[in-house]
Protein backbone atom coordinates (compact mmCIF):
# COMPACT_ATOMS: atom_id res chain seq x y z
CA UNK A 1 0.00 0.00 0.00
CA UNK A 2 1.30 3.44 -0.91
CA UNK A 3 1.29 6.18 1.71
CA UNK A 4 -1.52 8.68 1.42
CA UNK A 5 -0.16 12.22 1.22
CA UNK A 6 -2.23 15.04 2.63
CA UNK A 7 -1.65 18.64 1.62
CA UNK A 8 -3.24 21.55 3.41
CA UNK A 9 -3.96 24.94 1.99
CA UNK A 10 -4.75 28.03 4.08
CA UNK A 11 -8.42 27.54 3.24
CA UNK A 12 -8.33 24.03 4.76
CA UNK A 13 -7.09 25.15 8.17
CA UNK A 14 -9.26 24.77 11.17
CA UNK A 15 -10.12 28.29 12.40
CA UNK A 16 -9.47 27.10 15.96
CA UNK A 17 -5.84 26.52 14.98
CA UNK A 18 -5.43 30.29 14.74
CA UNK A 19 -6.12 30.56 18.45
CA UNK A 20 -3.18 28.35 19.30
CA UNK A 21 -0.95 29.96 16.66
CA UNK A 22 -1.54 33.45 18.05
CA UNK A 23 -1.41 32.28 21.68
CA UNK A 24 2.04 30.85 20.99
CA UNK A 25 3.26 34.39 20.28
CA UNK A 26 2.79 35.37 23.91
CA UNK A 27 5.81 35.15 26.13
CA UNK A 28 6.04 35.33 29.93
CA UNK A 29 5.51 39.08 29.94
CA UNK A 30 2.76 39.45 27.35
CA UNK A 31 -0.86 38.56 26.67
CA UNK A 32 -2.44 37.70 23.31
CA UNK A 33 -6.07 38.64 22.77
CA UNK A 34 -8.65 39.01 20.01
CA UNK A 35 -11.16 41.73 19.14
CA UNK A 36 -13.85 39.48 17.65
CA UNK A 37 -15.83 42.16 15.83
CA UNK A 38 -12.82 42.85 13.60
CA UNK A 39 -11.18 39.41 13.80
CA UNK A 40 -8.13 41.36 14.98
CA UNK A 41 -5.43 39.63 17.02
CA UNK A 42 -3.11 41.62 19.30
CA UNK A 43 -0.26 41.09 21.74
CA UNK A 44 -0.09 43.29 24.83
CA UNK A 45 3.47 43.78 26.05
CA UNK A 46 5.00 46.59 28.10
CA UNK A 47 1.91 48.76 27.81
CA UNK A 48 1.71 48.49 24.03
CA UNK A 49 -0.96 46.78 21.94
CA UNK A 50 0.86 45.28 18.95
CA UNK A 51 -1.02 43.93 15.89
CA UNK A 52 -0.58 40.27 14.94
CA UNK A 53 -2.68 40.16 11.77
CA UNK A 54 -3.83 42.42 8.93
CA UNK A 55 -7.14 43.29 10.61
CA UNK A 56 -5.30 44.43 13.73
CA UNK A 57 -2.83 46.50 11.66
CA UNK A 58 -5.78 48.23 9.99
CA UNK A 59 -7.19 48.98 13.46
CA UNK A 60 -4.13 50.27 15.37
CA UNK A 61 -1.45 50.73 12.71
CA UNK A 62 1.61 48.64 11.92
CA UNK A 63 3.53 49.86 14.96
CA UNK A 64 0.68 49.28 17.39
CA UNK A 65 -0.52 51.73 20.02
CA UNK A 66 -0.45 52.36 23.73
CA UNK A 67 -2.88 50.49 25.96
CA UNK A 68 -4.74 53.66 27.04
CA UNK A 69 -5.30 54.66 23.40
CA UNK A 70 -6.51 51.16 22.52
CA UNK A 71 -8.96 51.27 25.43
CA UNK A 72 -10.31 54.59 24.10
CA UNK A 73 -10.69 53.04 20.62
CA UNK A 74 -12.67 50.12 22.05
CA UNK A 75 -14.84 52.52 24.03
CA UNK A 76 -15.54 54.60 20.91
CA UNK A 77 -16.45 51.50 18.92
CA UNK A 78 -18.66 49.66 21.39
CA UNK A 79 -19.75 51.80 24.37
CA UNK A 80 -23.08 52.63 22.74
CA UNK A 81 -23.89 48.91 22.67
CA UNK A 82 -23.49 48.30 26.42
CA UNK A 83 -26.29 47.15 28.74
CA UNK A 84 -28.64 50.01 29.51
CA UNK A 85 -27.90 51.85 26.26
CA UNK A 86 -30.67 52.78 23.82
CA UNK A 87 -29.35 49.98 21.60
CA UNK A 88 -29.89 47.51 24.43
CA UNK A 89 -33.24 48.96 25.49
CA UNK A 90 -34.58 48.51 21.96
CA UNK A 91 -33.74 44.81 22.09
CA UNK A 92 -30.82 44.76 19.66
CA UNK A 93 -28.40 43.40 22.26
CA UNK A 94 -29.76 39.88 22.06
CA UNK A 95 -31.33 37.72 24.69
CA UNK A 96 -35.00 36.84 24.97
CA UNK A 97 -37.65 39.22 23.79
CA UNK A 98 -41.40 39.16 23.28
CA UNK A 99 -41.00 40.99 19.98
CA UNK A 100 -43.22 43.93 20.99
CA UNK A 101 -40.36 46.41 21.27
CA UNK A 102 -38.79 45.27 18.00
CA UNK A 103 -42.14 45.64 16.26
CA UNK A 104 -42.35 49.24 17.56
CA UNK A 105 -38.76 49.90 16.42
CA UNK A 106 -39.59 48.51 12.97
CA UNK A 107 -42.71 50.70 12.80
CA UNK A 108 -40.67 53.75 13.85
CA UNK A 109 -38.05 52.95 11.21
CA UNK A 110 -40.68 52.72 8.48
CA UNK A 111 -41.96 56.20 9.31
CA UNK A 112 -38.52 57.78 9.77
CA UNK A 113 -36.61 59.45 6.96
CA UNK A 114 -33.26 58.36 8.37
CA UNK A 115 -32.35 55.44 6.13
CA UNK A 116 -33.20 51.79 5.57
CA UNK A 117 -35.10 49.90 8.24
CA UNK A 118 -33.49 46.56 7.44
CA UNK A 119 -30.02 47.24 8.83
CA UNK A 120 -28.75 44.53 11.12
CA UNK A 121 -27.12 45.78 14.35
CA UNK A 122 -24.04 44.31 15.99
CA UNK A 123 -24.67 42.35 19.19
CA UNK A 124 -23.89 44.29 22.37
CA UNK A 125 -22.48 41.20 24.03
CA UNK A 126 -19.62 41.22 21.55
CA UNK A 127 -18.92 44.88 22.35
CA UNK A 128 -18.98 44.11 26.04
CA UNK A 129 -16.52 41.28 25.41
CA UNK A 130 -14.07 43.63 23.68
CA UNK A 131 -14.33 46.10 26.56
CA UNK A 132 -13.73 43.26 29.00
CA UNK A 133 -10.65 42.11 27.09
CA UNK A 134 -9.21 45.64 27.15
CA UNK A 135 -9.92 45.90 30.88
CA UNK A 136 -8.40 42.50 31.67
CA UNK A 137 -5.33 43.33 29.59
CA UNK A 138 -4.91 46.57 31.53
CA UNK A 139 -5.34 44.75 34.84
CA UNK A 140 -2.75 42.13 33.89
CA UNK A 141 -0.28 44.87 32.97
CA UNK A 142 -0.78 46.62 36.32
CA UNK A 143 -0.43 43.31 38.18
CA UNK A 144 2.74 42.43 36.28
CA UNK A 145 4.26 45.81 37.08
CA UNK A 146 3.42 45.43 40.76
CA UNK A 147 4.98 41.96 40.86
CA UNK A 148 8.17 43.05 39.07
CA UNK A 149 8.40 46.36 40.95
CA UNK A 150 8.35 48.54 37.83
Amino acid sequence: MRPHLIAYTPGDRNPRALETDYAARADGGSVVFREPQLNAWYRLADGRVVPLNEEARASVGAGGTGLARYQRLVHQRYADKMPGSRYDERGYAGGYDTGAERAQVAADARTADSGPADTVPVAAGVGAGALAVAGVAGGLLVRRRRLTGR
